[in-house]
């Protein structure tokens, strides 16, 4: 068992708890997978923060740590099946989180590197930030990313009429 110091948590984990749990979600359909998987990359960003030397951002070597997990939780997964909520448009605040599963649905038909690229992509970082996590050079990443946002708006047209 693991003790994190709660220091440990607020200055280096709640700033970017909302990145974390973006990204799990894309790597979960439901909700239980969702909470185990935020507590193991949790826990393996504090494990692995020993290994941190400063090249890049913490936001970005933490990110790093994180997508890995996420791709090793996928592997292991023996099935992955999408799913989507029933269409009720009864609210706005409905309408927001249906859209914003079918965003996450979009992302979860991509390529498991695809969606890293496309999720680092709409948390904000630059293109020679996701270089250094994913590889690549800034130009053909801009390229891709812009298929890839193609790519995405193609499956929620297809569910959204």
């Amino acid at each position: 068992m693991y003790n994190m110091p709660e220091s440990f948590y607020q200055l280096k984990l709640k700033p970017h708890l909302g990145m974390l749990f973006k990204l799990c979600r894309v790597y979960c359909v439901n909700e239980s997978d969702l909470d185990d998987l935020m507590q193991e990359v949790c826990l393996q960003v504090f494990l692995s923060s020993k290994t941190f030397k400063g090249h890049a951002k913490w936001s970005t070597w933490m990110y790093r740590v994180a997508l890995n997990v996420c791709l090793t939780f996928k592997r292991q997964q023996k099935s992955h099946e999408l799913y989507t909520d029933s269409i009720n448009n009864s609210s706005n605040v409905e309408q927001s989180a249906e859209s914003l599963e079918l965003l996450y649905m979009g992302i979860r038909k991509l390529k498991p590197l695809d969606r890293a690229l496309l999720l680092m992509h709409l948390e904000g970082f630059t293109y020679e930030e996701i270089a250094k996590v994913l590889g690549g050079n800034e130009n053909s990443l801009a390229v891709r990313i812009n298929r890839l946002k193609g790519k995405v708006a193609q499956e929620i047209n297809k569910h959204d009429h």
